[in-house]
């Protein structure tokens, strides 16, 4: 039982940063499903910079620099040139999935996977002093990289910073009521901007974490769906970072289950399917929850002509 919320909080962990990104999103009035490409950016790019450093720190900070840069390109394509959300998400998200396969192979010389051997550095396993000596709690508390921590610190941090601060007030303004927003006196094109080069270096921080910290390699599509479970995710958690936390748990759970129940008998098509199913059954249980689930859906189309 240990060992399995171990893993769950492990698996969570690139999904839920991911999430943090896409609560951004759409509390500003962003629609972005794009998540699922700037991770697999960060998982290349964070792989690339430890490669080129040695230092899996500096990797991470070329997969948010890089990822930040991405999320300003969607939201200037969105916001500024009136590309449709959808459309422009589903390219970056095939744009990365090329762009990697092609700058593993061209970089690397290698296909399917890289790991480049000593070359690359990952994040050090953090032992907490004290804590790590109790039964059962030091071992789900400590043994985790630095990025497992920073993740759900952010959670209370995030949280405070959109229903404690003035900054977070005038954020949710933006995507709730643009004109009025804009009527005050707020830049609602500056907070989108700024918003989305934040949640893309989220999901820079996630791919290096998938990349960079309990493995050291790179392989094709290495996400695996996580960038969409993160946006399920928020969409299950209502935008709440408490809330978004917990179902990002769920869905860590059920990607363990799915790699614990290998080899058992059971059919692996099955097994790869079960994360999908958990993430069709929370869409389910928020649509039931919320009468037609589609306020978060299309929190943005309102707002879409609105320009700075």
């Amino acid at each position: 039982m240990t060992q399995l919320i171990i893993s769950m909080i492990r698996c969570a962990t690139p999904i839920l940063l991911a999430a943090l990104g896409g609560i951004i999103c759409e509390r500003v009035g962003v629609f972005n499903i794009a998540l699922e490409g700037m991770m697999l950016f960060g998982c290349f790019f964070a792989i690339y910079g430890s490669y080129l450093s040695g230092s899996a720190w500096i990797g991470a900070l070329v997969a948010m620099a890089v990822c930040g840069a991405v999320g300003f390109i969607f939201v200037k394509l969105t916001e500024d040139m009136g590309a449709e959300p959808t459309i422009t998400g589903i390219g970056i998200n095939t744009l990365a999935l090329g762009m990697t396969t092609y700058l593993m192979k061209m970089v690397f010389g290698e296909g399917g996977s890289i790991s480049a051997g000593n070359k690359i550095s990952g994040f050090e396993r953090i032992e907490i002093p004290f804590i790590k000596d109790i039964p059962v709690i030091g071992e789900i508390l400590s043994g985790y990289t630095p990025l497992v921590y920073l993740t759900f610190i952010l959670v209370p941090i995030l949280s405070f910073l959109l229903y404690r601060t003035h900054m977070g007030i005038s954020l949710r303004a933006v995507g709730e009521e643009a004109h009025a927003a804009q009527a005050a006196g707020l830049s609602v094109s500056r907070f989108r901007v700024i918003s989305l080069i934040v949640a893309g270096m989220l999901c820079g921080l996630a791919g290096a974490h998938l990349s960079l910290g309990y493995v050291t390699l790179f392989s094709e599509n290495m996400t695996n769906g996580r960038g969409f479970f993160a946006y399920v995710a928020v969409v299950f958690g209502k935008a709440d970072p408490v809330s978004v936390m917990i179902a990002a748990l769920v869905f860590g759970l059920a990607d363990t289950l799915s790699t614990k129940v290998q080899g058992n008998g059971i059919p692996s098509s099955l097994v790869l399917m079960l994360p999908y199913v958990v993430t069709i059954l929370a869409l389910m249980v928020r649509s039931t929850m919320t009468g037609n689930g589609k306020k978060l859906f299309h929190s943005n189309l309102k707002t879409k002509e609105v320009k700075q």
